[in-house]
């Protein structure tokens, strides 16, 4: 079975590789640069999952692969605060889709504050800023949850529709 990705981020390919395994484990992961087609940094629910459906379909569209996984960061302002969001597409060439999000994760008020005021910036660059590699969520949870644990839950979520056709058919 061949599984692509549409990212060559590390994390997320980690993420789909312990994932898919689970499930598939002679899976071969094809990682490929596909575009979201929405802006480097996802500035709501909608934008961010139309971000991780235009990697799964580009990837799905170029590699034609068994499944093809989508995964897309992005942020959420609501009246309690800015989130870390994410959205997870896995789609096949019957265009069967599996949906799921890894958990969000509440930013700072200053750090939300910044993101609000220059859409140029975005997590990554507060991260850079603070000169620190691990990542927005390992840092703001002193390494207690790891990003990729987020999205090998999200992954194994919208995996559900593949495993589970008989009840997601009705």
């Amino acid at each position: 079975m061949k599984i692509a990705i549409g990212s060559e981020n590390p994390t997320k390919i980690n993420a789909v590789k312990k994932a898919i395994q689970a499930i598939y484990p002679d899976a071969q992961i094809l990682p490929f640069p596909a575009n979201s087609g929405v802006s480097e940094q996802p500035r709501s629910l909608e934008e961010t999952l139309q971000g991780a459906l235009n990697r799964a379909t580009h990837t799905l569209n170029t590699l034609t692969p068994d499944l093809a996984i989508g995964l897309e960061n992005g942020l959420n302002f609501t009246p309690p605060g800015t989130f870390m969001i994410g959205w997870c597409v896995i789609t096949d060439k019957n265009n069967i889709q599996g949906l799921s999000q890894p958990p969000a994760l509440l930013l700072p008020k200053t750090i939300a504050k910044a993101l609000k005021e220059n859409p140029d910036l975005t997590p990554k660059n507060i991260q850079e800023h603070f000169q620190n590699h691990q990542g927005m969520v390992d840092y703001l949870t002193k390494q207690l949850v790891h990003r990729e644990e987020g999205w090998e839950i999200a992954i194994r979520y919208a995996l559900a529709t593949f495993i589970s056709p008989e009840i997601y058919k009705s």
